[in-house]
C-alpha cells in the first residue's frame, strides 16, 4: 500500500476511534466524589470502563485509549501536562493531566540519518480533557489547524512565556492552544517526553486524593451524544446544542441526579460506602447563581470554558455537526451510531485490544523496562 494512502487510513482510523470513544465513554469523577481512589492498572481500567460501563477522568480514559492504540499498531507515548486553561497567568500548576503522543508509519522514505520516529506522522490524542479539547487528533506540526470543533495549535512554551509570566521552561515544553474570539488561549503546557510510570502514579494519586485537587472538590461529568455536548458540574446540567444554543437545568435531589446519569450519560453510580460521602455531596454548590468554588461562574462549563466563547467559536467554524459529517465523509469514515448502544458497537474493536494486555502492569504497557524512572 502506498505510504500516503496508509497514512490517510491510519489517521482516519484514529479519528474514528477518538470520536467513538468520546460518544461511548463519559468523562467523569464519580468514584473520587465518593471518596474512592483511582487505579491506573490496565486490568482495573479495562474492568471499570469496558466491562462495567463506567467512565473516568484523563488518567483512565487516555490510558484505555493508549492501550487500544498500541494493540492496533500505533506508537503511543504518555505525556504529562500542567493545565493552563482558566488559571492565573502567574501561578504554576502541578502536573495533573495525561495526554498521548501518537505516531505511525512513514510519510515518505526516510532520508539518510533520519530516525524512524522522525519520519512518522505525530499527533496529540486526548479524550480526557472533556469538551474543551478537540475530539480529533491534533498534529504536532507548527501552525494553526482548523478542526471540526475549532482552531488549535501547538507552540513552544518559550514563545509565550514572556507574555504569560511563566516560570522558565525548556524547549521540551510545548503549549496546546485554542483560538476563541480571534485570541489564542492556552489549554495546557506539556512536557514533550515520555512520562515515567512513577510520575503517572504520583499524579494520579494527587488528583484523586489531595484536598486541593479539582476532582476532589467538584462533580464533573461530560459526554458527547450525537453532536450535542452534555455536562454536569455539581448541581447544574448544561447542554450545548449544535446550533450554538445552551440550555441549563438545575438538579435539586440525589434522585434527579441519578436519573440524569442513567438516562443521558449511561452511568449507574456505585453505592457509597457506609458513612461515606454520597454522589449528591456537591448538589448544593450552586444556589441562586452563587458558586461555592472560587473562580467558577454561571457562564462557565465543566472545564472552565465560557459558553459564549464556545458558541462563537463553533459558529465561526460552521455548524459543528455539519463540519464533523464533512470531515468524516472526506476521510471515508462512517459516523458512529448514537446513544448508549455506541459503547458496544463503536468501541468493540478498541475494547478487545486492551484485553490482550490487561494482565500486564503499567510499566509493561508503556514499554518501560529500565525500572520505575525518576520524578521530574
Amino acid at each position: 500500500m502506498p505510504s500516503d494512502l496508509l497514512d490517510r487510513n491510519r489517521l482516519a482510523l484514529l479519528q474514528r476511534i477518538m470520536l467513538g470513544h468520546s460518544r461511548a465513554i463519559p468523562f467523569e469523577n464519580i468514584d473520587i466524589v465518593l471518596g474512592r481512589t483511582i487505579s491506573i492498572e490496565p486490568k482495573d481500567i479495562q474492568e471499570k470502563l469496558v466491562h462495567r460501563g463506567r467512565g473516568g477522568y484523563c488518567m483512565e480514559t487516555n490510558m484505555l485509549l493508549g492501550m487500544a492504540l498500541k494493540a492496533l499498531g500505533y506508537a503511543v507515548v504518555p505525556m504529562l501536562a500542567r493545565v493552563r486553561w482558566a488559571q492565573p497567568d502567574d501561578e504554576i500548576q502541578p502536573y495533573t493531566h495525561l495526554l498521548l503522543r501518537v505516531s505511525w508509519g512513514s510519510l515518505q522514505p526516510a532520508e539518510a540519518g533520519a530516525t524512524a520516529e522522525g519520519s512518522s506522522r505525530k499527533v496529540i490524542a486526548d479524550v480526557g480533557f472533556a469538551s474543551t479539547n478537540s475530539v480529533q487528533p491534533i498534529s504536532c506540526m507548527w501552525g494553526a489547524q482548523q478542526l471540526v470543533d475549532g482552531s488549535f495549535r501547538i507552540v513552544p512554551a518559550t514563545e509565550v512565556r514572556a507574555a504569560m509570566r511563566r516560570a522558565p521552561m525548556s524547549a521540551e515544553h510545548l503549549v496546546l492552544q485554542r483560538q476563541l474570539r480571534s485570541t489564542w488561549h492556552d489549554l495546557y503546557v506539556f512536557h514533550n517526553a515520555p512520562a515515567p510510570v512513577a510520575d503517572l502514579e504520583q499524579v494520579n494519586w494527587w488528583c484523586c486524593t489531595h484536598p486541593k485537587a479539582r476532582f476532589t472538590r467538584q462533580l464533573f461529568v461530560y459526554r458527547l451524544i450525537g453532536h450535542t455536548k452534555h455536562h454536569i458540574l455539581n448541581g447544574v446540567h448544561v447542554i450545548r446544542h449544535p446550533d450554538g444554543s445552551v440550555t441549563r437545568h438545575h438538579l435539586t435531589s440525589k434522585e434527579s441526579l441519578a436519573h440524569l446519569l442513567r438516562d443521558s450519560f449511561g452511568l449507574t453510580p456505585p453505592a457509597p460506602a457506609p458513612g461515606g460521602p454520597g454522589i449528591d455531596r456537591f448538589l448544593s454548590a450552586h444556589t441562586g447563581g452563587d458558586w461555592a468554588t472560587p473562580g467558577l461562574e454561571a457562564g462557565v462549563d465543566v472545564c472552565g470554558m465560557p459558553h459564549v466563547w464556545v458558541a462563537q467559536a463553533e459558529q465561526s467554524a460552521g455548524e459543528p455537526g455539519a463540519g464533523e459529517e464533512a470531515a468524516a465523509a472526506a476521510a471515508d469514515v462512517p459516523i458512529p451510531a448514537r446513544g448508549p448502544e455506541v459503547r458496544g458497537a463503536e468501541t468493540a474493536g478498541a475494547a478487545k485490544c486492551p484485553t490482550r494486555i490487561a494482565s500486564r502492569g503499567v510499566a509493561q504497557v508503556w514499554g518501560e523496562t529500565s525500572g520505575r524512572g525518576s520524578g521530574r
